[in-house]
């Protein structure tokens, strides 16, 4: 009978520590859900760890993932003039991971760490310090268990028993379900501070941005669009957040905004949209150019919404403008000059050609006319009167005309006398005069005239032969 009773009574204690063991496990569940974003979780595993285990001193430390070195990040259970006798502060130490560590703490079971608090420590405690410790809270067992979950260790927790006392399979099998909830719990807040960064580093990207960001729903409502709208356009947030895009009449221009629309649904099913221009309103009616540059998200494979990009690019839209306009600008000037040029060479062209007819035409009067009159009149001995200087002087004044090379064509077949007689008949000489300056007769020099005026061929054009050769200029 009394054994009965001795079994009842441990059955009894047994289900009393599992209820007490099921209800602290809930109570911590608890508690881990209601840390808020960036509360102390580590200290709380150490508080929970004591109330569990009673008198026990207790170490919490984190991993840091780049260096694998353990940092202490709470310390329970350790009187402060035990503290103030360390060299340095017991939460800011840190201990390196060797991947035998690593591996081991990484399955989460509860392990006896072999050695004192000097060798747990890595030699960071002083040895003297570390003996002190353990003879005055008279510890015994150490041990050691990771927070490791999915494959991803997030630190370890150390537990110091004083006395005789030492874990029994219950209580590993406690601890160990308590690690993994806080397991569970670190990897859920690490899994959060990463999110809270992303989206502080997103709106902070989004708000900065020198572009209108516009995130739109499936159905074309605008969700959220950056301060970019108002600083650019002059709309706020607030007017436009939860509308449809294509009611906004007044911010696109008439023509625009079906393209607008229409390249949306195109997106919403899927298709890739290039780049394009769209013509807008400011809200002070200021008219701009926006470039929409945009994509659709996706979500579990599913188009959710649109994300649109807008540059606003009026000022390079009229750098542009103006460019092209100086462009053909400066090309209608450029076909200007050209065609002067052109002008030009051909006026230098033919200034060129009078330039050598002019020197032809006086080494013909000077070797056809003139020289013969001045050979003539030496030959005769003539002295220099004031007719002939008259006359010489018309014929310096022909100097430059074409007379010489009309009279001494080859063509016209005159002898170098006829040319001679022609040269005194244009400066308006008579023939006695002629006859007189050249020492022959009246008759000899009519005759020249009639030979002349038939080889000129001005008898049947009947032609007179002095206006003739006066218009030879």
């Amino acid at each position: 009978m009394a054994v009965d009773i001795t079994l009842r009574k441990q059955a009894e204690l047994r289900a009393e520590r599992r209820y007490r063991d099921i209800a602290f496990l809930s109570r911590a569940a608890m508690e881990f859900i209601q840390v808020p974003p960036g509360g102390d979780i580590y200290g709380l595993i150490g508080k929970l760890l004591q109330d569990l285990l009673g008198t026990v001193l207790v170490g919490v430390n984190s991993l840091d993932p780049e260096s694998k070195s353990l940092c202490t990040r709470a310390l329970i259970g350790l009187a402060p003039k035990w503290r103030g006798l360390m060299e340095d502060d017991p939460e800011k130490l840190a201990y390196p991971v060797t991947e035998e560590a690593y591996r081991g703490l990484l399955t989460g079971r509860l392990e006896e760490v072999p050695g004192g608090v000097y060798e747990v420590g890595l030699g960071r405690i002083p040895r003297k310090l570390a003996g002190d410790l353990e003879k005055k809270l008279g510890i015994r067992h150490i041990y050691s268990i990771g927070f490791g979950w999915e494959g991803e260790l997030h630190g370890n927790a150390t537990i110091l028993l004083p006395g005789k006392r030492n874990l029994d399979r219950e209580d590993r099998e406690v601890i160990e379900t308590f690690i993994q909830q806080a397991a569970i719990t670190l990897q859920r807040q690490r899994a959060e501070g990463k999110l809270r960064e992303s989206e502080e580093m997103y709106r902070a990207i989004f708000q900065s941005a020198n572009d209108i960001i516009l995130f739109i729903d499936r159905e074309g409502r605008i969700v959220d669009v950056n301060e970019k709208l108002e600083k650019l356009g002059g709309y706020p947030r607030e007017e436009l957040v939860g509308k449809k895009f294509s009611a906004l009449k007044g911010i696109f221009h008439p023509d625009d905004l079906p393209v607008v629309a229409e390249k949306f649904r195109r997106r919403i099913k899927g298709e890739t949209e290039p780049a394009y221009e769209v013509r807008v309103f400011k809200k002070n009616r200021e008219p701009a150019i926006l470039e929409i540059n945009a994509a659709p998200i996706e979500k579990n494979g599913e188009i959710v919404g649109d994300l649109a990009i807008l540059r606003d690019i009026t000022a390079r839209k009229e750098a542009q403008a103006g460019l092209e306009a100086a462009t053909e600008s400066l090309r209608l000037r450029k076909e200007d000059l050209e065609r002067k040029t052109a002008a030009l060479q051909e006026v230098l062209q033919h200034i060129e050609k009078e330039k050598m007819e002019i020197r032809e035409q006086v080494a013909i009067n000077v070797e056809k006319v003139f020289l013969p009159l001045l050979r003539g009149a030496k030959t005769r001995g003539d002295t220099v009167k004031t007719d002939d200087l008259g006359l010489l002087e018309k014929l310096l004044q022909d100097l430059s005309s074409s007379f010489g090379r009309e009279v001494a064509d080859p063509r016209k077949n005159l002898t170098p006398r006829e040319i001679e007689i022609c040269a005194l008949i244009k400066s308006g000489l008579r023939t006695k005069d002629i006859a007189l300056r050249l020492n022959l007769s009246a008759k000899t020099v009519s005759n020249h005239r009639d030979r002349i005026r038939d080889k000129l061929g001005l008898k049947e054009q009947g032609v007179n032969l002095v206006s003739y050769l006066q218009g030879l200029a």
